[in-house]
């Protein structure tokens, strides 16, 4: 199992940057309830650590690096406002970016598990967002299914 001392900062940053440009991605999918798609992802990300992913360091150690970020939240709300005046094609298309770029290092650096769990992890999340607001509709709609769908490709996992 890969540890983050397998990782430079750089592709560290990768690898902690690709949930959050999922979920924007899936927030870009269907802006309505922005807000609570935004706390759900926040909500999701803490869960996350206790079950199913609490048995992958890997991933436990980017949850858990995530709340003592500080300057780097300020900038990735800046990144998230900024991304937020994109076309939603322009924003899915650079959260694949990202899947692709961290599935890469994990493939070049970690174990079969910790590719499977991080894919894993990113789809949970996604699917907490796309479920935040449903009003009566479908729990998740068309346009946040095709970006999850699409996520769980580049990841390459099986569903």
């Amino acid at each position: 199992m890969a540890s983050r001392d397998d990782f430079t900062d750089a592709e560290w940053q990768v690898l902690a940057t690709a949930p959050e440009a999922v979920g924007l991605a899936v927030l870009a999918a269907d802006p309505v309830g922005a807000v609570e798609e935004r706390t759900a992802m926040f909500e999701a990300w803490r869960r996350s650590a206790e079950q199913p992913f609490a048995d992958n360091q890997l991933v436990l150690t980017l949850i858990r690096n995530r709340d003592a970020w500080g300057e780097e939240m300020r900038l990735r709300t800046s990144r998230e406002e900024a991304l937020s005046s994109l076309p939603p094609d322009e924003t899915r298309a650079w959260a694949m970016d990202q899947c692709r770029q961290a599935m890469a290092l994990l493939e070049a650096k970690g174990a079969p598990e910790d590719c499977e769990s991080y894919g894993r992890w990113i789809v949970y999340l996604a699917e907490n967002v796309a479920e935040a607001v449903w009003s009566g509709r479908s729990r998740v709609d068309p346009a946040e299914r095709a970006v999850i769908d699409e996520v769980a490709a580049v990841l390459k996992l099986q569903r």
